[in-house]
């Protein structure tokens, strides 16, 4: 169940990440469009991580329909930047119940409810008119166009989720219904 970012948005966050493993201290003085030229070895890495394809391969057309295929047949996804809404169905599916207090109180740190969030950090802004946006979307044209399918399907998922947290909910009550008879037995 994995969560998906707009492919600029995570290279460029990536390039902010000075507390990342990947970070390199020759790096530090680098703009955004000198890293993406020298140092970012990215492009289409999604599609090639569904197509069964190297790093150092390159993408089809192909390649990307089997990506396409993989993610709708497969995949239940997030988005990042829904990133509530994604925890929550990734909770309906693995059963976890969002009401016990346990729960709730990993939700509430790491969503920042009455607080901050615990996840989130500061990540510059760059416009698509930017040159280095450009210069990412060039080279990355696969992994942006199966983000669009991603954002497309994360709605269309929408009303399977529905239906599991509806049985989740059902067997919840059920699972109660059974325990508190097996209580007043015992009583």
């Amino acid at each position: 169940m994995p969560v998906y970012a707009h492919n600029n948005i995570k290279v460029i966050t990536r390039f902010d990440r000075t507390w990342e493993v990947s970070y390199r201290p020759e790096w530090a003085n680098f703009d955004l469009m000198t890293w993406i030229n020298v140092a970012n070895d990215e492009n289409n890495y999604m599609v090639k991580s569904l197509s069964g394809l190297k790093n150092t391969d390159f993408v089809s057309e192909i390649d990307y329909l089997v990506a396409v295929r993989t993610v709708r047949k497969r995949i239940f996804v997030g988005l990042t930047n829904d990133m509530e809404e994604s925890i929550h169905r990734f909770n309906v599916v693995l059963g976890i119940d969002e009401y016990e207090k346990i729960n709730r109180e990993c939700m509430d740190e790491f969503f920042g409810h009455g607080g901050l969030k615990s996840n989130a950090n500061p990540h510059p802004k760059v416009d698509e008119s930017d040159p280095a946006w450009r210069a990412l979307a060039e080279r990355n044209e696969y992994d942006i166009r199966l983000y669009t399918e991603v954002v497309q399907l994360f709605g269309e998922q929408r009303e399977l989720f529905k239906s599991y947290a509806r049985s989740f909910d059902s067997a919840s009550t059920a699972t109660m219904r059974v325990r508190r008879g097996e209580n007043q037995r015992r009583s």
